[in-house]
Formats: C-alpha cells, sequence, structure tokens
C-alpha cells in the first residue's frame, strides 16, 4: 500500500517541488524497454543527432574539434559515425573544461559534480537537472524495478555520504529518502564497533533491499555470518559503484537468501547498464546513453571481445561527454535476453575495483567510500594508495605539470589532514609523486592496491 501511494501520490508531488519530470520519465523508460532492438537504436541515433547539433552549434570545444577534422553534424548520423571523433580524456576535460560548457546555460538547471571513481582520476563537471534529476533517477529506478525494488519500498543504502552542494540540494534529497523510506549509513569506516551497531539498526528497520557498495556489502554479510545474527532476508542485494566478484555474490546468497543485481552507474551518468532478474548480461540504458567497447585506438573490438568502455550522456547539454572514457572495461554482447527486454547488452563488466584499507584498530575501510572529490580542485590527475602493512599506506599522485613544487606541501597536508581521522593515528600516510600510475592488464588504475593478506584467507580472485 505504501509503495503505490509513495510511487502515485508522494514522488509526483516531489517531482513538482524540485521541478523535475523524474515519474514522466520513468514510464516513458518503462513502456521503451519493450520495444524491439531496432526501434530503441533509431531512438537512440535520433537523440544522438540531437545532441551532436547541439554540441557544434553552442559548445566551443566540439566546434574547433569537428572543424579541425572538416566534419559537420551531419557526418555523424548513428552511433557507428562516433569513431570518426577522438576519445574524450579526463585530462582533455579538465584542460578544456570552460570550453566544454554550453554559454549561457541556465544557472538554475546546472548541477556541480565531482568525481574520482574507481579509475584514481579525480573530475569535476557539471550535470543538469533533466538529465540528473528526471532522465538519471527515473533510469535508476526502473533498474531497481527489474530487481523488484519500488519506490517506497525499505532500503538500506551503503554508501559515502557525499557533502550536498546547497540547501536546496539537502531539501530535496532529505525529503526523498524520507518518502523512499531509505535508510543510509556512511560506508567511510567499517569497524567492528560500526558494524555491531549498524547490525542493530537493521533488527529493528528489517529492510527490504540492500543496495550499496559490493566491498562494504561483503564486510556486512561476513559480520552476519560470524556472529550468527540477525536473520534479515531482504528480497534483493543491488550493488554499484565497484566490481562485484563471485565470491562476494556466492556469500550474500548464503547469508541473506536472495538474489544479487549488480548495477553499473556513476556520477557521470546514472544507470548506464544493469541486470534485470536473468542475469544473461547487462541492459544498457540506450535511450540515455551510447555505449562503446572499443580498443586502445578508439576502433570498436569484435563481439565477445573485451575493451574499453566509452559513454555518451545523450542528455546532458550543458557540458556533452562524447565518446567519454570511464575509465572501465567490458565485453561486448549481440545477444537478445530472455526477459524479452529490448535493450542491448553488454556481456560482462571486468574492470571496477576498489580493495579494502584494514587497519590495526580493526576497521575495514572501502577505498572508493575515502574522501577523492577534493583532488580534483588541487590539481590532481591521477591518484592511488597502496596499503604495505597495517601501519603505512602510501598515497601516490600524478599532478599536473603547471602546480609549483610549493603547491605539493599544501597538498600533503590537505591530504594527512583528511585521511588521518578515517586511517588512525597510528597509519603512516606517505606522500608519493610519480610520474604516472601504471594500468593493470586489465587497462584500470586501481584505486587501492592493499599488500596484506586477504582476511580468513579468502582469495580475491575472479
Amino acid at each position: 500500500m505504501y509503495s503505490w501511494l509513495a510511487r502515485h501520490t508522494l514522488a509526483p508531488v516531489l517531482d513538482f517541488l524540485r521541478g523535475t519530470r523524474t515519474m514522466k520519465c520513468l514510464k516513458e523508460l518503462e513502456a521503451s524497454q519493450w520495444w524491439s532492438r531496432d526501434k530503441i537504436l533509431e531512438l537512440q541515433n535520433q537523440r544522438l543527432r540531437q545532441l551532436v547539433r547541439h554540441a557544434y552549434d553552442n559548445v566551443p570545444y566540439y566546434r574547433s574539434l569537428f572543424d579541425a577534422r572538416a566534419l559537420k553534424p551531419s557526418d555523424i548520423e548513428r552511433v557507428e559515425d562516433l569513431v570518426k571523433l577522438p576519445i574524450l580524456t579526463k585530462r582533455l576535460i579538465r584542460s578544456n573544461s570552460d570550453n566544454l560548457m554550453t554559454p549561457g546555460f541556465p544557472a538554475k538547471e546546472l548541477i556541480p559534480n565531482a568525481t574520482g571513481g574507481s579509475t584514481g582520476e579525480p573530475l569535476s563537471f557539471y550535470s543538469t537537472r533533466n538529465d540528473l534529476y528526471s532522465r538519471g533517477f527515473a533510469a535508476a529506478q526502473r533498474a531497481y524495478r527489474w530487481a523488484g525494488n519500488e519506490i517506497g519500498d525499505k532500503c538500506l543504502s551503503l554508501r559515502e555520504l557525499r557533502p550536498y552542494w546547497s540547501i536546496m540540494e539537502r531539501f530535496r534529497e532529505t525529503s526523498a529518502q524520507f518518502f523512499e523510506r531509505l535508510t543510509l549509513f556512511d560506508t567511510r569506516e567499517m569497524s567492528a564497533e560500526k558494524l555491531s551497531l549498524l547490525v542493530r539498526k537493521l533488527e529493528d528497520f528489517q529492510p527490504e533491499f540492500i543496495r550499496g557498495y559490493p566491498s562494504v556489502i561483503y564486510l556486512l554479510a561476513q559480520f552476519i555470518a560470524r556472529e550468527g545474527k540477525p536473520r534479515l532476508r531482504p528480497k534483493a542485494i543491488i550493488t554499484t559503484a565497484e566490481q562485484l566478484y563471485d565470491y562476494q555474490r556466492d556469500l550474500y546468497s548464503k547469508v541473506f537468501e536472495c538474489e544479487t543485481y549488480d548495477y553499473y552507474g556513476s556520477f557521470e551518468l546514472h544507470a548506464i547498464a544493469c541486470e534485470c532478474a536473468e542475469h544473461a548480461g547487462y541492459h544498457i540504458a540506450a535511450e540515455n546513453v551510447v555505449v562503446e567497447i572499443v580498443d586502445d585506438e578508439g576502433e570498436p573490438v569484435p563481439v565477445g571481445e573485451e575493451g574499453r568502455i566509452l559513454i555518451t550522456n545523450l542528455h546532458n547539454y550543458a557540458m556533452p561527454f562524447i565518446r567519454y572514457d570511464i575509465g572501465d572495461v567490458g565485453v561486448t554482447s549481440d545477444k537478445a535476453c530472455p526477459c524479452g527486454r529490448g535493450l542491448p547488452l553488454l556481456a560482462a563488466l571486468n574492470g571496477r575495483t576498489a580493495d579494502v584499507i584494514r587497519t590495526t584498530s580493526g576497521k575495514s575501510i572501502p577505498g572508493i567510500a575515502l574522501p577523492w572529490g577534493f583532488l580534483a580542485s588541487l590539481g590532481v590527475e591521477q591518484f592511488q594508495i597502496v596499503q604495505e602493512s597495517y601501519q603505512r599506506v602510501v598515497v601516490k599522485l600524478v599532478l599536473g605539470r603547471e602546480y609549483p613544487e610549493e603547491h605539493a606541501d599544501k597538498l600533503t597536508r590537505e591530504i594527512t589532514s583528511q585521511y588521518r581521522p578515517i586511517l588512525g593515528e597510528d597509519m603512516d600516510i606517505a606522500i608519493e609523486f610519480v610520474d604516472q600510475i601504471l594500468p593493470t592488464r586489465a587497462g584500470k588504475r586501481r584505486l587501492v592496491i592493499s599488500n596484506l593478506p586477504p582476511p580468513g584467507g579468502e582469495s580475491n580472485s575472479v
């Protein structure tokens, strides 16, 4: 009853208060997912043409890019034509941030955002109200529904609690959490005391769904398995923001006795691709995004092969990202899902990793939950944290060349002040400035590398 009320009454009221169209967009997405693949791709190509025309006419970066290559918007008619354009990297975004903005875009529609993500390359950028709150939230809710999670179902969210950009954003977010019956738990540190407190709360709350970082849900599942309580029986686990490993999914099944649904999204774009109940791959939200799987030269890889993931956000008209290298690795698919949805599939995601930092006091801190966003404004292009022992971590940083040596001292002080309260007074935090951070064989720069043996002797291999 409450879920029906939340969807049909409270959610439309929230849309009115924040000036969004989330529920209208959700209705559209719930219809379009059942279209044929050809019809969905036709809509995708139509939106791509509109975005490219806007970018050429209004965004200085793209006008210069097209002119330098003797291209016109009419040369990009379909997704297959995107190969004519170069890859957009985080480095290019940082060095062209002003020229990537649409001049005169209404300030009230701009949403400031920042991400470090699992690639270790912090980035500041702008989303729009339509892209984030209307289109993005709708795609996310559609994906949650594939796991059975309706608006208003009691849900535990295990993730980093980011600071609000404004009082209005705080109001929008807290009001949404209230009517959605969403309980948030900050994952920046997961000590035994914190886990014990969380478990006591969950005994009373009894969430119907648990959403969050795989590594954090794994810590919770380990704690419950070890302590033998409480008896939590959510309808589903929904994981996001990190690589989901089979050993994690297996433990969730054992402890919570439910299915796990992996959700591939980012701060740059909500709900890129997600699993449905068939678990036959990841349905791409093709109405909102173009996903390409390419080799190092930006050329499409054959079906079934692994490559770099490029995304084109079809609705961010304030700061368009076209062929954006999000830093992940995936596998292409040309199969149809048995569920009957026409949405195209990714066969697998192979490159979202973030290990856990452990301390002598018993804390387990997911790397992705550490504060990384502030590094983008301090000139850091890449970063990585290596745990050498329980008493020592090394934070590796790649700085932009334009920063003087004395900037390094300021950066060292800022990192130490931010990380010390989280990692503990007995943790030696060493800062190392390097020329580059080498990627893994899968093409990823791991955010955290732990040289400690895995807890309980378990293997972290996949």
